[in-house]
């Protein structure tokens, strides 16, 4: 997915990658323990440049255009 596409304004480059969240949560035991929760997920992102220097960022929110 990564490269050069389109041609003429429309053309960019692509740059795609996998994105690594961790959640970390806290809770007491029953028996007064703390324990700790570590949650892990993966997203996917991929950002365009385009010739003009208009970027777009696409990941698992809205699509962003600066």
């Amino acid at each position: 997915m990564n490269g050069v596409f389109g041609q003429g304004e429309d053309r960019h480059i692509a740059r795609w990658r996998s994105n690594k969240h961790v959640s970390v949560s806290h809770e007491a035991g029953e028996d007064g323990d703390a324990i700790t929760r570590r949650r892990e997920r993966f997203s996917s992102e991929l950002a365009l440049v385009y010739s003009s220097g208009r970027v777009h960022l696409l990941n698992e929110t809205q699509g962003k255009t600066q």
